[in-house]
């Protein structure tokens, strides 16, 4: 279901929710997929395995440990820039007459931006930074959007509470 969200400035943005499996997927395929947890057995020859202690200095357990920080950055950064990509459709800017969905020609990501490589598993990194640095710049603006791409999974503040006190003192 689509919407169309009139920013503060008169910019109007089609978007629409983005399914949580479509992420999943998308990150399976991009290769973004956490690592399994290296087993020891618990006793030499026996095929009897358990999990390696945190603490654990036996050099899978280290792998395993820059594998999974690795795989958590890649994550973070998918996930930061995919549900803008996949929720906004287009926009049509205050004056134009049609709605688009890139960047104007003359438009350039902030040199910050550019210099942390900060989309780098961005599908399109040009149009997630336009969209969010540039089309979403206030927070009114950027909450509104966000409220319509992340439909039925944010909680509100009373079922949080309520989660909170459901726990014993």
């Amino acid at each position: 279901m689509q919407k169309i969200v009139t920013l503060s400035n008169g910019t109007e943005i089609e978007c629409q929710p983005v399914s949580v499996y479509l992420a999943i997927d998308v990150a399976h395929v991009l290769g973004i997929v956490m690592p399994e947890a290296p087993e020891k057995s618990i006793m030499p020859g026996s095929a009897e395995k358990i999990a390696y202690e945190k603490d654990d200095d036996a050099p899978e357990w280290l792998a395993y440990k820059v594998k999974l920080a690795e795989y958590e950055e890649r994550n973070d950064r998918f996930a930061r820039s995919f549900p803008w990509y996949t929720g906004v459709i287009r926009w049509k800017l205050p004056g134009s007459k049609k709605f688009v969905s890139t960047p104007p020609k003359d438009w350039t990501m902030p040199p910050i931006v550019q210099s942390l490589n900060m989309f780098t598993l961005a599908l399109d990194p040009e149009r997630v930074a336009y969209i969010k640095y540039e089309l979403l710049a206030n927070s009114a603006d950027l909450n509104a959007v966000f409220n319509v791409i992340h439909e039925g999974r944010l909680l509100s503040s009373t079922e949080v509470d309520d989660a909170v006190n459901s726990f014993p003192n």
